[in-house]
Formats: structure tokens, sequence, C-alpha cells
């Protein structure tokens, strides 16, 4: 039998049914359990093999149909440590791994177990040679990325898919994909469009982890943006921002201009030698320090106070993310100061050090210190530094090298220094910005909901518990875009409906 359906030899299996009535079972393999249906399955050609049709039919006859389908195997040639690499696994899921959708609807049609969990070890996270997929037929065709098979499991007439199943680490079929997601675009592509199949946004897996909070664990930055164009969670979101988000990051806009304009009033108008308890408040909320050097009586505190207002008023910067058309200039400028800006400084730095000490010391070797004309400033590091940053933007002077005794060498030095910062580092700045800014132009939808979920999200946990319930939405109807049919209702978190 073995080798005939290996072979995909029919002939070979005529008097199968006397046979099987004969020895009451369908022969299977005793050292890994592997039925005849499992080695045909295992051995298509051109996707199909003419043997399991008449094993499935012989069995039925026998009526032992549902314990040839859901019968699992596991094979001695993959253990490791005593442990099964492909326990459990079903003639389900080997049709599923070979890509044949025929044979999946026929073993579906014929009673096979749509929940039938697979947990060797192979499929397992910690699996150095393995392909971690979720355990479950459903997990499995959506990280293989056949949607045609999602699509049947979740619909079909005979057992639907329970798509709220969990596999043994407690991950539903969208925490399986997050998991396998490698941020490359046709990954993302995959995931995007299986979430787009699949409603479970709100089920968190054995670590309380939704997908959306999966993603961000692990590290699938891609995939977020993505997700959040997905409903519900899309609707969710917009829901939540009309009913009261907006209103408190709008209140919080208006009182903060009106801190802010007294803190700034009080600052510019405070008097020498008066305490002013006003001034004492505002200033608390910035800096500490300045409010005990204040107290003090401690001058200093003029230099806190300079910082603390300058602070705050960038800070307003914050409410830009309240309007779509602004509110990519916050961001634009976070990227290019933690990126570009960044790797610029790292970079400059090295220059100007280096060039201001060349100077100190060209400076230190002139003849006739006494009599020539050289500022003795010029040997101070932080005059220096400062006279040789002007050179960087344009602004510097060359009145004083006349007098050096190198001054060709150092002629030679202050161009290079100049081609390297004020030319060439400045222009790569310049086109770094430039990327930058064109990059975040091409994904400002995206961003832009991404910093509105946060802005929400924070406006959520500032609000009391019970006021928090109160406000949060019950349900919503998400539509699809227009170039969908279909349209789904979402009741609560668990309530999920689909219907054309």
């Amino acid at each position: 039998v073995f080798k005939a359906v290996s072979q995909g030899n029919t002939a070979d299996l005529h008097g199968l049914l006397d046979y099987l009535q004969l020895i009451c079972s369908i022969p299977s393999d005793e050292r890994n359990g592997k039925a005849a249906l499992l080695k045909a399955l295992l051995n298509l050609k051109d996707g199909r093999n003419d043997t399991i049709e008449v094993i499935l039919d012989a069995a039925e006859k026998t009526e032992d149909l549902e314990n040839l389908i859901n019968a699992s195997y596991t094979d001695p040639y993959y253990k490791e440590g005593g442990g099964d690499w492909w326990s459990c696994q079903t003639a389900l899921h080997v049709a599923i791994e070979r890509r044949s959708f025929e044979h999946v609807k026929l073993l579906v049609q014929k009673g096979a177990d749509v929940q039938a969990k697979a947990n060797g070890k192979f499929i397992q996270r910690t699996a150095e040679m393995g392909f971690y997929s979720g355990e479950l037929p459903l997990s499995l065709a959506a990280c293989t990325n056949q949607p045609d098979i999602v699509s049947f499991l979740m619909e079909t007439p005979y057992r639907r898919a329970d798509v709220t199943d969990r596999d043994s680490q407690g991950n539903t079929v969208l925490h399986t994909l997050v998991v396998i997601a490698d941020n490359t675009k046709e990954n993302t592509d995959v995931i995007a469009k299986m979430y787009d199949e699949i409603l479970l946004q709100e089920i968190e897996n054995t670590e309380g982890m939704t997908p959306l909070k999966l993603a961000a664990k692990l590290g699938k930055i891609e995939n977020r943006p993505e997700m959040l164009q997905i409903e519900p969670l899309r609707s969710l979101l917009q829901n939540k921002w009309e009913r009261f988000a907006s209103k408190l990051f709008l209140m919080n806009f208006l009182l903060y201009v009106v801190y802010l304009t007294i803190f700034t009033a009080v600052a510019l108008h405070r008097k020498d030698g008066k305490k002013s308890l006003v001034f004492a408040v505002c200033c608390r909320q910035h800096s500490l320090t300045c409010v005990i050097m204040y107290g003090c009586g401690q001058e200093e505190y003029v230099a806190l106070l300079v910082l603390s207002l300058a602070l705050a008023w960038v800070n307003l910067l914050y409410y830009l993310r309240g309007s779509k058309q602004l509110g990519m200039y916050g961001v634009m400028m976070q990227r290019m100061i933690l990126r570009d800006l960044l790797h610029f400084l790292s970079v400059y730095c090295v220059l100007l050090f280096g060039f201001s000490a060349v100077k100190i010391l060209i400076d230190s070797k002139s003849k006739n210190i006494r009599m020539c004309k050289i500022d003795l400033s010029y040997r101070d590091v932080r005059f220096t530094i400062l006279e040789m940053f002007k050179f960087t933007i344009g602004m510097g002077e060359l009145q004083f090298t006349d007098d050096l005794q190198y001054k060709e060498v150092y002629h030679i030095l202050l161009i290079s220094y100049i081609v390297l910062t004020y030319i060439l580092l400045l222009n790569m700045l310049i086109a770094l910005m430039s990327n930058t800014v064109e990059r975040l132009s091409n994904q400002s939808e995206n961003i832009w909901n991404l910093q509105r979920a946060f802005t929400i999200l924070d406006m959520e946990r500032s609000l009391p518990k019970p006021q928090r319930h109160k406000l949060l939405s019950r349900s919503s109807k998400i539509c699809l875009p227009e170039t969908a049919w279909t349209h789904r209702n979402f009741s609560g978190k668990k309530k999920i409906t689909k219907h054309v």
C-alpha cells in the first residue's frame, strides 16, 4: 500500500476495500504513526495524487474515515532530546504545506478537524531550524500566504475554523503573523492582506498582548502603520477622537497657551530684588532648581529661567499633531535632529576640535609674541573653537594671519577646513535633510495617523477610570473602501459578524 501511494499508482490499490474490511483499519507505519493518507499527501506530483480519493473512499466505506483523516504522526528522524519535531501533524496540515487547495477542500468536506494543533518542535518559536506557524491549520495557511485557503477555512459550510482559537502559546492567527513578520515590503503586504481578511484586533495572547502591542514589542515597526489602516482599529480610533480625545486635546492646548503667556509675561516683567509667588509657581513647572535658586536670592537662576522659558515654547510644538498639515513639522524636526543632525555633529566636532588645536599650536610658535599683532585670545580654546565655527558658516576673518610664523601652512589647513566643513559637510547635511523630508512626505498619512493614535491613548489614560469606561466606544459600523464589496459590523470586543 505504501509503495502504491508513494508512486500514485491507483491500479495497485484494487482490492484495498476487501483488505481493509479484513484488518478493520487503514495500514500505518508503527514507527512514526504515518498512515497511508499522509504518505500520499507527501508524494504529490503536479499537485495531485489519485490514490488519495481511493483511500478516502475505502475508509469511508469501512466507517474509519474520521480516524484516518485526523490521524497524526511523528517522524523519529526529526528528534532532538527525545522531543518530537512533527508531533500531532495531521493530513490537513500536510495538504496546506503542499499548497494543495483541492485536497484541503476534499479533506474538510470529508470531516477533517480544522482546529487540530500540530505542536511539534519544528513549529515552535524556540526552534532554531523550524518555522513557527501557530500550530493551527488557519495560522499555517495565513503564514504561508494562501488567502484562498484562509477564506475557505473561515467560510466553509462544513466546519468553519474558529479564528479566536489559540495555540499552545496563546497566539491567534494574527499574533502568529506578527511574529513571522520581517519588515520586508513583500512580507508586509502579505500580512496587511491577511489582516484585511480577519478581524481579531482586540484578542490578547497569554502575555496579555494584542497583535498591535506584540508588533511594537517585537520591533515590527513597518507593520504598525499598516495595522492602523485596517478595520476595526481605524474606525475605533476615529470614533474616540471625535467623541472625547479632540475636545480634551483642544482644552489642554488652550490651558497650556494661557499658562505659557502668564509665565512669559511674569519672566519679562519681574522686578529685581523682589520675589514673586506667581513667578515661582510658573518656574516650578519647568525647573525645580530654578525655584530653589530664586528663593535663595541667587542671580544664577536667570540662566535656568532662560532655558526653562525656551523649552516651554518648544514644547508648544507637541500640539501641532492635532493638525494633519502641521503635525508633520514636528516629526520632521525630530527625525532630522536625532538622525541627520546628530550624525553631522559627530563628524563635524572631530574636524572642529582638530583644526582648533592646530590653530592654537601655530599661534604658540609665532615669532616675537610680544611684538606681533596676534590677539592672545586665540590661544584660548573656547575662543578659538568659536572663531573656527565662524569659518564654517562663512563669517570668519583672515586679518590675524599676517604675523603667523607658518602662514603658508596655516592657509593650507584653513582652506582644507573650509572645504571639508563649509562646502562638503554642510551640503551633505542639506542633502540628507532633503531626503528625510521627501521620505516622510510620502508617509505623511500613516505617520499622522500613528501620532494621533498615541495622542488618543494619552488622553484616554489621563481620564479617571469611571469616566474612561463611560466614553469608550461600544459599537461602530465599519465599511471597507469603495472597491470592496463587503461590509463588516462589530459590537464591543468579542462579537464580530460579516455580511454582504
